[in-house]
């Protein structure tokens, strides 16, 4: 696999294509598919030009007539929310149940990489380094509601690989991408 840098941050659906979703946005998809994709989630403004151009569909791309296979797991996590207005700094640590879906043959690096961000955001610099914030340990941290950044999936986008904290998300998009998905009895609920 090769290292991943550009992981565009993925919100839940509004329901609509956000002309101003600039940064993600999927550039260079075809309308059908944006409406399809505006009904399972929204697009992060990610701020730098490299998630545009075609970065999206070239991902996709790179996940066609490849055996995919979704599936689950518990990691633990650790959030350090650094205080803002008038919360304070604290530590977030625990465990979460987090989705996937992948080429097949990249699923044990795929989760390897998940539980490592999981731990330490990687846009803070080492072998790690990605263009922007992926925010994935804050995406799954219990954290209150005035802390939460809304960001619950991800789509890497120099391999091809989705993760998510929403289980309504990660399996909407098996559905729309034809993946055999697990049983939903032995998926646990989400917060």
């Amino acid at each position: 696999m090769e290292r991943s840098y550009l992981i565009q941050r993925l919100k839940q659906p509004i329901g609509r294509i956000n002309p101003f979703s600039f940064g993600g946005g999927g550039g260079g998809m075809c309308k059908e598919a944006m409406e399809a994709l505006a009904q399972i989630w929204s697009w992060d403004y990610m701020g730098a030009a490299e998630f545009e151009l075609g970065a999206v569909p070239e991902a996709f791309g790179k996940m066609e007539d490849k055996e995919l296979v979704a599936s689950f797991f518990t990691i633990p996590y650790k959030y350090e929310f650094r205080g803002w207005k008038e919360t304070p700094a604290q530590t977030f640590e625990g465990k979460a149940q987090v989705f996937y879906l992948c080429i097949k043959e990249h699923e044990d690096e795929v989760k390897e990489r998940m539980k490592r961000w999981a731990k330490k955001e990687p846009s803070y610099g080492g072998p790690d380094n990605t263009k922007e914030r992926i925010r994935f340990n804050e995406g799954i941290a219990d954290t209150p509601e005035d802390i939460d950044s809304g960001i619950v999936g991800w789509f890497e986008l120099d391999n091809g690989f989705f993760f998510f904290s929403d289980e309504k998300m990660w399996r909407k998009t098996c559905e729309i991408l034809e993946i055999k998905i697990p049983s939903k009895k032995k998926v646990s609920k989400q917060k």
